[in-house]
């Protein structure tokens, strides 16, 4: 069977194009959480009537999205008031670095800067919740792309990756649902690699530890990942006769190694 090649490039408006149909289809297969966007939470102890959601006795008081609402809402605090201390956070005294007892969805930081209280924090983990669905659609489409599917192949493709019927049982879980960046960065280091774009290469690694910073739930799976895909691409490299990278191809990759290196050092 013959697949379509990559395009040369994407233009603003498909890409345009793929972001609003990605948060159009997230927001039609979600729409409770759209109905409800002001006033519940999907699976969590908050909404067990209206969503039909099952929870455990424990999850009946806390409910795991609830905790990720504040984790996003302290996020955004600690990077403002103690950005070199946000591990330290306000729950579980005297104990220290009490954010790292779970995925402590760093990435999301910059939404917590949106709005402040619960009822800001409910509103943004709904909008998230939608945002992580959306953005692995988007991501799977791209790397399906540069793989050589069609059209309809790369939204086949991005629709059984963002909506796999394993997701509907970790809805409660923000942090797995945000598996985006994982697409993402494989889809611009290959596109980088390929075309030797110092830009795209760098820009691959900055999504990687982007996605790293969310936890160790999808991040260390990220990061062997790339360990092997490293591998394969050296070996690829060394029996293609070694030809030249590019210096600036060369510093982005140092780059964007040390960036990915140093997300995973510090969580």
């Amino acid at each position: 069977m013959e697949v379509a090649a990559s395009p040369e490039r994407y233009s603003a408006r498909h890409l345009l194009t793929l972001a609003l149909f990605s948060v159009l289809f997230a927001s039609a297969l979600n729409w409770r959480v759209v109905w409800h966007l002001t006033t519940a939470m999907p699976n969590s102890s908050t909404n067990l009537h209206q969503y039909g959601a099952r929870a455990s006795s424990q999850d009946r008081f806390l409910g795991d999205p609830m905790l990720l609402s504040w984790e996003v809402a302290w996020d955004g605090h600690a990077l403002i008031h103690q950005p070199l201390h946000a591990f330290d956070a306000n729950i579980l005294w005297p104990l220290q670095h009490t954010l790292a007892f779970s995925d402590a969805v760093l990435g999301y930081a910059p939404a917590g800067l949106i709005g402040s209280g619960p009822h800001a924090a409910l509103i943004r983990y709904n909008l998230l919740f939608l945002f992580a669905y959306a953005f692995a659609f988007a991501g799977a489409y791209l790397l399906a792309r540069e793989l050589g599917t069609g059209y309809a192949g790369a939204a086949v493709a991005g629709a059984a990756f963002a909506y796999a019927p394993w997701r509907l049982e970790q809805d409660g879980h923000l942090h797995v649902l945000s598996s985006g960046g994982i697409p993402l960065s494989l889809f611009l280091l290959l596109r980088g690699y390929r075309r030797g774009s110092a830009r795209t290469a760098l820009a691959g690694w900055l999504v990687a530890a982007w996605q790293f910073s969310l936890g160790f739930t999808l991040g260390l799976q990220l990061a062997y990942l790339v360990a092997v895909l490293a591998l394969l691409a050296g070996a690829a490299w060394l029996r293609g006769g070694r030809p030249p990278l590019g210096r600036r191809l060369v510093v982005a990759t140092a780059l964007g190694v040390a960036v990915f290196g140093l997300a995973v050092g510090l969580l």
